[in-house]
């Protein structure tokens, strides 16, 4: 009788370790689920925008080394690689980030955030930017806000150059508006 009070002893230790496996495993999967850890870097950016229904939002290395040459993890989200899309970088200090930008201002807004070493680029569709901003707690500097479109042409060169026109004049808006935000800004 003894013995076989020590057998279930042990196969009641047995069931309740199973058990905490079990639960364990449980908890690990609805964790990565649910994923309740803050997200980091582009991945963030990934899962705070709004994205239209796409099979697939990228997120891809950016290969432009001489335009930010500071940039750490300089990467590119899009939906399907044909937008919309957000640019992301990070930079080791605020400084770094304020050099880069000013040498080579996008033609778009950005969301300065992460204590000033984080910038995402603006390439999403109306009214998603400012939403996205305001989710990461950071400051929005728009330069191009209410700028009329250059109307394009009927050839594709008219057109071509209607754009490259409207670009730099974007980045030039970006340029001063970034300027006016570093320079009252410790």
């Amino acid at each position: 009788m003894p013995g076989l009070l020590v057998n279930a002893l042990r196969l009641q230790a047995v069931l309740r370790a199973m058990l905490a496996l079990a639960a364990a495993v449980a908890l690990a999967a609805m964790a990565i689920a649910w994923h309740p850890w803050p997200r980091h870097g582009a991945d963030r950016l990934r899962h705070l925008v709004q994205w239209p229904a796409c099979a697939a939002v990228t997120i891809e290395p950016v290969r432009v080394p001489d335009a930010w040459p500071h940039a750490k993890g300089h990467t590119m989200v899009d939906c399907e690689m044909l937008g919309p899309w957000v640019a992301y970088a990070r930079f080791p200090d605020r400084r770094a980030l304020q050099t880069d930008l000013l040498a080579a201002s996008p033609d778009s807004a950005v969301c300065l955030y992460g204590h000033g070493t984080e910038v995402a680029v603006d390439g999403l569709d109306a009214h998603q930017f400012p939403k996205l901003c305001n989710q990461l707690h950071g400051d929005r500097i728009d330069g191009v806000a209410g700028l009329p479109d250059y109307p394009g042409g009927n050839t594709y060169n008219s057109t071509n150059r209607a754009v490259e026109r409207q670009s730099r004049r974007d980045t030039q808006a970006q340029h001063l508006a970034l300027g006016r935000y570093f320079s009252r800004t410790p």
